[in-house]
């Protein structure tokens, strides 16, 4: 790039923080610091970053106080399943930027966004956001039961929010890529895979020398989640040892003792004498447990498709690395770590499966030799950071995305208003209409007329305000849309609502588009046929299913939705109405 350099803001924990992404982000700076100037917000209440280089941070209350300033800057958002990440979120909702989606799910970092929006009321609004109306209804009956977050959020997260506002996404995994299209499909997705990192150690390493006391040292490295399964290394542990193997074992992270009682399993399989657990690991010393380990396990069992940022440093010094044949660590090169099918994800499996390696330091560093030249060609440093620039770059030069949302820009009190209607809506049921959660109405990005029929002036507001539509000034107006919001519990007839539509549509020469939510989807086939036996239209039948009349007119297709209906014209309309 020529002139002046860019201004990149990222998002994200730094070092002293307790997060994997802290670090990863702070060894990214040094190389964007070559082509942009940086500046890095974190959370108000996180720990002073560690100021390394020509980079700057903020807190996000400096942030908030100088928008202004920053918000047609450059933004990259570090986001992953962790609490420490919630903070940013809300800030994505204003300023359109580049996301890199660490988790391909967010359970945790889901529970502490609802927190920070009032608890269970903020659950509802997050999921409405989400996942639309039947999310919303979810989070309700998870509520009304006494379900709480933990049993929806492994099914139901924040990511079709995330996207709804990204120029782009990146992610580390195909799998990945794929979660996140079937979430989002209209999101732009790049594949950019985690860095290879090692900074004391060289291109593969020499196997030991071997002598009749020595131990092998395994290590398992990074948070002690559950879904590392260290109850399985533990149990093939000692079951090697049982065969006579000297195997030792140091578990290098924080242990979730809530989760996961890892100090009572070790003395459960008498194994004290030979389990070291460390606690949370500084970055400066990730290399020295690394160049003093035989064996890296890291296993997955269930994976929510993450990656592993140590994974990738293990590989890069040399290490014979031991993981899951699942998810995004299925993806990894063949014959550069060692990889335990799901089939087998037993302590007896296990334990045949490293005793192989155990017993030959040449098989251990001849497949760490081919994952560090794996790592040295596809996942150094300067490799990915430059994909990280041509990724930024072509996500601004593209334009921004529209608004998926009213609710992020509309005035408070019709916010306020909106979910109020909201909270009533997932405990009356269906008769209650939410369009603008469902995206019923497009974005007018040039101020298009709009009639809303049936509505009140909540949803005129709404739809001028944060849809970018104006007022409907007449009959006489040309290129007119509407939208019809049809509560059939207000009529004598079913389907009577929807024919005074069509007869109120008369009024409108030259209609666009129409888009007709229907609050009572189980009446519809019953509505249609009664408006359409008025009218005399066509029937038509829906492709999901054989029972469900449709209409059908010159230059009108009709998309069926989960509930609610969106009329678009197929091609330009052969009379002067619709």
């Amino acid at each position: 790039m020529t002139g002046a350099r860019s201004r990149l803001v990222i998002f994200s924990p730094m070092p002293p923080s307790m997060n994997g992404i802290a670090d990863y982000t702070a060894a990214l700076l040094s190389h964007f610091e070559q082509w942009y100037d940086c500046w890095c917000v974190v959370a108000d209440d996180a720990p002073d970053p560690l100021l390394v280089g020509r980079w700057q941070a903020m807190t996000l209350s400096e942030y908030r106080h100088h928008f202004d300033r920053w918000r047609n800057e450059r933004h990259l958002f570090q986001i992953g399943n962790n609490t420490g990440h919630a903070y940013m979120l809300p800030w994505l909702e204003q300023v359109a930027g580049v996301v890199v989606q660490h988790d391909a799910a967010m359970p945790h970092m889901l529970g502490a966004l609802a927190e920070m929006r009032s608890g269970h009321q903020g659950f509802l609004e997050i999921l409405n956001a989400a996942h639309g109306r039947h999310g919303g209804q979810i989070a309700a009956d998870a509520m009304r039961n006494g379900l709480w977050i933990g049993s929806v959020t492994q099914e139901f997260d924040c990511l079709p929010l995330v996207a709804a506002r990204a120029r782009m996404m990146i992610v580390h995994s195909r799998l990945a890529a794929l979660r996140l299209k079937a979430a989002a499909p209209g999101v732009a997705v790049v594949v950019i895979p985690h860095f290879a990192q090692s900074r004391a150690l060289g291109i593969g390493r020499q196997p030991a020398v071997e002598t009749e006391d020595q131990s092998i040292m395994l290590l398992c490295m990074g948070f002690a989640s559950r879904a590392k399964r260290i109850d399985l290394t533990l149990g093939a542990m000692a079951l090697l040892r049982a065969q006579g193997h000297d195997v030792r074992l140091t578990i290098a992270g924080q242990v979730r003792a809530e989760e996961d009682d890892i100090e009572a399993q070790v003395a459960a399989l008498g194994l004290e004498s030979w389990v070291t657990i460390t606690g949370y690991v500084a970055e400066e010393d990730i290399d020295r447990h690394l160049e003093s380990a035989d064996i890296v396990i890291n296993l997955r069992d269930p994976t929510a498709g993450e990656s592993s940022g140590t994974v990738g440093r293990a590989m890069a010094a040399g290490c014979c690395v031991v993981v899951t044949d699942v998810g995004a660590f299925a993806e990894m090169a063949e014959g550069t770590v060692i990889k335990v099918p799901r089939p087998q994800m037993r302590a007896d499996c296990l334990a045949a499966i490293l005793a192989p390696y155990v017993c030959s330091a040449e098989r251990r560093a001849q497949l760490g030799r081919q994952a560090a030249a794996h790592a040295d060609h596809h996942e150094t440093m300067e490799i990915v950071a430059a994909r990280y620039r041509t990724a930024i770059e072509a996500a601004y030069a593209a334009p921004s995305p529209a608004l998926p949302s009213a609710l992020a820009e509309v005035a408070f009190h019709v916010r306020q208003a909106m979910l109020f209607i909201e909270a009533r809506a997932a405990e009356a049921g269906p008769a209650f209409s939410l369009w603008w959660r469902e995206t019923l109405l497009p974005v007018s990005t040039n101020g298009g007329h709009l009639e809303v029929i049936g509505g009140n002036g909540g949803d005129k507001l709404l739809a001028n305000t944060a849809f970018g539509w104006t007022g409907h000034k007449g009959s006489g107006a040309v290129g007119c849309s509407a939208l019809a919001l049809v509560d059939e519990q207000s009529w004598a007839a079913p389907g009577e609502c929807l024919a005074y539509i069509w007869d109120w549509l008369d009024r409108l020469p030259m209609l666009q588009s129409v888009t007709i939510e229907v609050a009572n989807p189980d009446r519809l086939p019953e509505m249609l046929r009664f408006a359409m036996g008025n009218r005399g239209m066509a029937m038509a039948r829906s492709a999901e299913g054989p029972d469900i009349p449709l209409v059908s007119e010159p230059g009108l297709q009709w998309v069926p939705r989960a509930w609610g209906a969106s009329f678009v014209p197929a091609a330009p309309p052969a009379r002067g109405r619709i």
